[in-house]
């Protein structure tokens, strides 16, 4: 096993600045950020949209090529919600779009790519007519493996693995 020369201190400041960013850049976006949270690159984690309730425990993994990205896009002002439970996890590229009703249970966990949306988010042939929406409930300690699918309408039952 190879030793960690690198200074602690350097780590304690670097874990500090990611919790300030955090804190003053990722919170704000949400409409309630659970407590012992753990956003790896912050920087990396995109967040838009109201009605974003996340638990405690949450943890969210960004890289450079592969932000986390969470939204709501209502079809009318005010509407639209994501509700994550707790102890929830997102992998580098994982993504969640809603424009009615994404709710995670507790424990859910993300894979590499995974993407889940309640929405087709236009028609095929008429662009103008109102996009077809239906809610997504996934149960408690699921886990979406690389780069699973979740569209419109889908519940997925507790302790399931989704390929």
């Amino acid at each position: 096993m190879r030793d960690d020369l690198r200074p602690y201190w350097a780590k304690k400041c670097y874990m500090a600045f990611r919790h300030w960013y955090c804190e003053y850049f990722v919170a704000p976006e949400c409409e309630s950020l659970g407590p012992h949270h753990m956003l790896m690159k912050p920087w990396y984690v995109h967040i838009s949209g109201n009605n974003i309730r996340i638990g405690r425990s949450f943890t969210a993994i960004g890289e450079p090529g592969n932000r986390v990205e969470l939204g709501v896009w209502g079809r009318n002002p005010g509407e639209g919600r994501i509700e994550i439970g707790d102890c929830c996890l997102m992998s580098p590229g994982a993504r969640i779009s809603a424009s009615d009703e994404i709710i995670l249970g507790d424990g859910v966990m993300l894979a590499n790519g995974a993407y889940i949306t309640d929405s087709d988010w236009h028609q095929i042939y008429d662009r103008m007519a109102r996009p077809a929406a239906a809610p997504v409930h996934i149960g408690n300690n699921v886990w979406l493996g690389d780069h699973a699918l979740v569209l419109k309408g889908v519940t997925i039952g507790d302790n399931s693995v989704v390929a």
